[in-house]
């Protein structure tokens, strides 16, 4: 190991100096960073790495500084290796992954395949350099305030001349020169002469080498000057080489001050500024001056009686002792500690102390606790000042229009996706997170070039990802003492949050808008003093104004009743402080005239402090719901003729039953001539014509049992012609129009005698002073139009059509005409419920309805049924042969309250054949189907009995004879009877009155179907 082939000396040597020293050794002609195997690391150069040597040693230079071939520093090793002769390689930054310093180097060839740099972390100084040039004024006050003379000096041609960069006004005095006279010259073109004490020559030197450089008193002369001089010369951090000079008077003045130096130097240890400490190597003090007494605030005889561990605190009791050692083995040591004054305050020193001949130790010491204090302020206001940049997501900018450099905070470049330490940062990396940089750099180019005004709201995407936030970007340009633009500084601030909730209110303030004016209730806004300031579409329409016209004015303006307007305000001010509203009806008047009543509702309004700032109110106009509740009160009057009119129905179906049955045995067993037929058959057809009437009666109270039948409507029509002549009177023309060979409909026979008696009631209505009805009916097939002939085996409507050419109806008459309780007739001459009864009937039978009418036109209501087939018509033929084949001998249990329909039953049934067990009650029924020996086919029972209900008889013969069949039979109403729940699907049920040989026909059919 090269460490090992040291001299003990140059290895104590190289361990105790503060610069880094490398040895490589050179393969491969050392071309590139690869090419320097690291031999040695002195303890420096390990610490400057943060390394331990076995890390480092065996190592080339490119593993431990992956980017050294870019930093230019192999060019001068390489210069070194080739041609013997030290180089140095001034400061410059060196970055990578790890490291982001200034280092400058200085290089030699050693013996055998070897070299050598000597290498220091100038990071510091250079930060230092760079703030000291933003501060030329202080500078040059301090050089202006210096009595020595100073020049700096920049080397030109390779250090062959150098020109002046700065000067103070002693060194005016000393050369003639103003100071503007020698900016940016040459020395060669200001003092020819200058070979004569090597100032070019010394100059260089201290350039390449780094050392400081003195020329001894020489005399300069030339034309122009005449003068003995001394130079100090010395390079800084920037490259450039600083000559402190004295003229001869001063050297004199100095040489006369040597004489007296020890005196001069008491005096300046005694009224220096820092404190001044001699003490002996057991750290007892021998000597102080008043500073020192100032800082510590002891006299200087106490201090003389103390030693250095008496005004350190306990805790660094230590610490105090480990450099103090150190001093005395090392001869220096500059460290900073904690000191106690005599009055017990904690405070820091700053001692640089040395070793003197004879064992004695020198230390001044600073009090450094306000700087540092200051110091650590600064520390902690620079990290409150990150932090809240970093909460307020803001950060800011500068770029330097001289030298091109852009710089950004650290919340800027996490703005942008930047790593806040990263130092590849530029304007370039910044565009490319900006979709719109041309507008963004236009904005720039205004600003610089025009003094526009720069504030811009732009999208950027953060490097890295594809998510867009929006900034907001402010700056302005400032510009040097002639007006030349310098640099421009800016803010950036991430406003993604805000823009997202402002787009978010604006979308809510739409959508409230929306909803606002979407509601169908008027919403009126106003203010404490009655004043309308707002109000949705609703209110509008509802009131016939326009929004300008509703604006600014008052509340009175809208009310129908003045007294109404000013009770209100007792009623307003109860609920100013309350969150309930208050709910009332009023009167208001339209902008027409029209009056009507409005529900409304009104709430307290509050402005965004929570103070008081007027009412919302919700008005309804309840002119409908106010006809309405007339109406259902007139349905309820007629609901309750209704059940009346329901239970004489089933009084009269009881009594119709027997007297139609009863007729038609009797003309069953007469011949066509037989005395006494034509007034039986006079009776029947009353007690038909009663039948008829009571199924008016039940479709008047809306609660009659369906009896689907396949119909002809043509001969439906006729046979109730003569009815319809007498309910419309003579002065009004009845034609009936009938579309031979019509196919039939599936409907209830009473229901469309009811359709056609409500039609025609309402023609009459429509001509009181007479006209025409004309009644027609035709087929059309599917696919073509009503009227068309229809094609042989085609399914089809059956259109019945109802015309009348009376007053005809308005469009907003003919929207309500099916609506319940609806009527244009006057009070009590109408319920309202013909043409909705009309509807329901014909909805209920799977038709339509329409109708087409103009005032003064008359009316055309158009029905379609769908067609049936011809097949289920039945015909006398049919009935006949049907009454021929209703023979049985099945065992039939019939249970009925009403004793002679009971009777009557008995005998139609005796008549064909049949086993009749007959029971008046349910019980009854049950002990029958109990005790009987003959299995029970059939159970025929009514609905609706004292005591046991028809359903609960069924059930308990079901459980004795699970075969039996069962069908009901009723004449109450519907609802009566689906209460009991025989009015469902595939249920068998008859409804009273009915003829024997009707039921009879029933009864077979379920009996065949088993």
């Amino acid at each position: 190991m090269f460490r090992e082939l040291l001299a003990d000396s140059y290895k104590e040597l190289l361990e105790t100096i503060n610069s880094g020293v490398a040895v490589y050794e050179v393969l491969n002609g050392g071309l590139e960073g690869k090419d320097y195997k690291i031999l040695y690391f002195n303890r420096a150069a390990l610490e400057l790495e943060n390394l331990p040597l076995d890390q480092v040693v065996g190592k080339t230079l490119a593993d431990l500084r992956p980017n050294i071939d870019e930093f230019g520093l192999i060019s001068v090793f390489r210069g070194v290796w080739e041609s013997g002769e030290p180089a140095f390689f001034p400061a410059k930054v060196y970055v990578d992954e790890n490291y982001s310093n200034w280092y400058e180097n200085r290089i030699f060839r050693l013996s055998g395949q070897s070299i050598m740099a000597v290498y220091d972390d100038v990071t510091e100084m250079m930060v230092v350099q760079e703030k000291l040039k933003t501060s030329d004024a202080l500078l040059r006050e301090v050089l202006n305030g210096m009595k020595k003379a100073i020049a700096v000096y920049k080397p030109v041609d390779n250090g062959e001349d150098f020109i002046f960069v700065e000067m103070n006004e002693p060194a005016e005095l000393i050369t003639n020169y103003r100071i503007e006279e020698v900016l940016g010259k040459r020395i060669s073109a200001l003092f020819p002469a200058e070979q004569s004490v090597g100032l070019v020559k010394n100059l260089r030197k201290a350039w390449i080498s780094g050392e400081t450089v003195k020329i001894p008193l020489t005399k300069y002369e030339d034309d122009r000057v005449s003068i003995w001089v001394e130079n100090t010369i010395f390079r800084v951090a920037s490259g450039h080489v600083v000559a402190v000079f004295e003229d001869t008077f001063e050297q004199r003045s100095a040489e006369q001050a040597l004489k007296n130096s020890e005196e001069k130097m008491r005096r300046y240890l005694e009224n220096a500024p820092d404190g001044f400490f001699i003490a002996n190597t057991d750290g007892r003090y021998l000597r102080v001056n008043k500073a020192a007494s100032l800082i510590t605030g002891y006299s200087s005889a106490e201090l003389l009686s103390m030693s250095i561990i008496d005004l350190t605190p306990e805790d660094s009791h230590e610490v105090l002792m480990k450099n103090f050692n150190e001093v005395k083995e090392k001869g220096r040591a500059d460290v900073e500690l904690p000191f106690i004054r005599k009055d017990g305050e904690r405070r820091i020193w700053n001692v640089r102390a040395v070793r003197l001949s004879g064992n004695w130790i020198m230390a001044f010491k600073s009090d450094v606790t306000e700087l540092r204090r200051t110091q650590e302020s600064l520390r902690l206001n620079e990290s409150r000042y990150r932090n809240a940049q970093r909460i307020g997501k803001v950060g800011n900018w500068e770029y330097n229009l001289q030298s091109g450099d852009f710089w950004t905070s650290e919340e800027g470049r996490r703005i942008y996706g930047f790593e806040a330490g990263s130092s590849l940062f530029s304007t370039e990396m910044v565009e490319q997170c900006i979709p719109e940089r041309e507008r963004v750099h236009q904005a720039l180019v205004d600003l610089i070039e025009h003094d526009k005004p720069y504030d811009l709201i732009f999208d950027v995407i953060p490097h890295g990802t594809n998510t867009r936030i929006t900034i907001s970007s402010t700056a302005d340009l400032l510009r040097d003492e002639h007006g030349a633009p310098l640099k421009v500084v800016g803010m950036i601030k991430d406003i993604t949050k805000s823009i997202n909730a402002e787009k978010a209110l604006k979308s809510q303030e739409k959508q409230y808008h929306s909803l606002f004016n979407s509601i169908r209730d008027a919403i009126l806004v106003i203010d404490t003093g009655r004043i309308m300031v707002d109000c949705n579409q609703a209110f509008l329409d509802l009131f016939g104004y326009s929004r300008e016209e509703i604006t600014s004015r008052s509340t009175l303006d809208i009310h129908a009743d003045k007294n109404q307007f000013v009770g209100m305000e007792e009623n307003l001010s109860s609920i100013r402080g309350v969150d309930e509203g208050y709910l009332t009806t009023l009167n208001y008047k339209k902008k027409n005239g029209v009056v009507f009543p409005g529900e409304t509702n009104i709430f307290k309004r509050n402005d965004q402090n929570g103070n008081h700032a007027g009412f919302v109110g919700v008005i309804r106009d309840i002119s409908d719901r106010k006809a309405l509740e007339q109406q259902i009160r007139q349905s309820q009057k007629m609901e309750a003729i209704g059940q009346l009119a329901g239970g004489v129905a089933h009084d009269f179906n009881n009594l119709l039953t027997i007297i139609n049955g009863y007729s038609d045995i009797l003309l069953g067993d007469m011949d066509e001539n037989q005395y006494g037929r034509e007034e039986l058959l006079q009776i029947k057809q009353a007690g038909e014509r009663a039948a008829s009437l009571t199924g008016q009666l039940l479709a008047f109270s809306r609660k009659q049992t369906l009896q689907l039948e396949v119909l002809d409507v043509n001969l439906l029509i006729l046979n109730t012609e003569k009815l319809l002549k007498r309910i419309i009177g003579e002065h009004i023309e009845l034609v009936t129009e009938l579309e031979p060979g019509l196919p039939p409909v599936k409907a209830d026979r009473t229901q469309m005698e009811q359709i056609i008696m409500n039609l025609a009631v309402n023609a009459r209505d429509a001509m009181p002073h007479g006209g025409k009805l004309s009644i027609r009916t035709a087929f059309c097939s599917f696919g073509c139009m009503p009227g068309e002939k229809r094609e042989n085996n085609q399914h089809g409507t059956v259109n019945l059509t109802v015309s009348d050419n009376g007053s005809g109806m308005t469009a907003e008459v003919k929207e309500k005409i099916f609506d319940p309780f609806f009527t244009t007739k006057e009070s009590g001459r109408g319920t309202g419920m013909g043409l909705s009864t009309v509807y329901g009937i014909i909805k209920q039978s799977g038709g339509e309805i329409t109708v087409s009418s103009e005032p003064y036109s008359g009316s055309v209501f158009s029905i379609h049924f769908p067609a049936e087939d011809a097949e289920g018509l039945m015909v006398d033929s049919a009935i006949e042969e049907n009454v021929r084949s209703n023979r049985g001998s099945e065992t039939i249990l019939l249970v009925e309250d009403e004793a002679s329909v009971r009777d009557l039953i008995e005998t139609s049934f005796s008549n064909y054949g049949y086993n009749l067990l007959c029971a008046e009650s349910g019980i009854e029924a049950i002990r029958i189907a109990r005790s009987t020996t003959t299995p029970i086919d059939l159970l025929l029972t009514d609905v609706i009995m004292p005591g046991m209900p028809g359903p609960v008889v069924a059930e308990a013969v079901q459980k004795l004879f699970p075969n039996v069949a069962v069908c009901y039979m009723s004449g109450y109403t519907s609802d009566m009877i689906g209460s009991q729940g025989v009015l469902e699907e595939g249920t068998n049920f008859f409804h009273k009155p009915f003829l024997p040989s009707e039921l009879v026909r029933k009864i077979r059919d379920i009996l065949d179907s088993l």
